[in-house]
């Protein structure tokens, strides 16, 4: 049993994605995603790879910090998932393989997340959350 985190352990899962009709569909497992939407073939699903780092518990307060979604009157106290869910996001992500229109390799930046489908977005922080907890 190890209770420290390795500075280099990383995650890394499979996001399935298809889009049909503007609609963009995700899940970590192809057989699912197939399943649970019937009107999708099985050759319009694409796999990207996403690889987040493990954070620490210093990694946690700094990105608490930096979200803002923490916040204070003086007589309540407010908590912002969302913002804490997007900066986790910024702050962990240190590779992917979605690619541009073109086929070429899109950089896994601050910029590049703010542009992706909000329905691909969450399913790969539902993945990450399950995944880092």
């Amino acid at each position: 049993m190890n209770l420290f985190i390795d500075p280099k352990d990383i995650i890394s899962f499979d996001m399935h994605v298809a889009v049909e009709d503007d609609i963009v569909y995700a899940n970590s497992e192809k057989k699912v995603l197939l399943e649970e939407n019937k009107n999708l073939k099985e050759d319009q699903v694409v796999a990207f790879s996403f690889t987040f780092k493990r954070p620490s518990y210093k990694d946690n307060i700094e990105i608490m910090k930096r979200s803002g979604g923490i916040t204070s009157n003086g007589e309540t106290i407010e908590f912002d998932a969302a913002s804490v869910r997007y900066e986790r996001f910024v702050s962990l992500l240190t590779a992917w393989t979605l690619v541009d229109s073109n086929g070429d390799l899109l950089p896994a930046t601050k910029e590049n997340i703010d542009k992706l489908h909000p329905t691909l977005a969450s399913v790969v922080l539902e993945r990450m959350e399950e995944i880092i907890g």
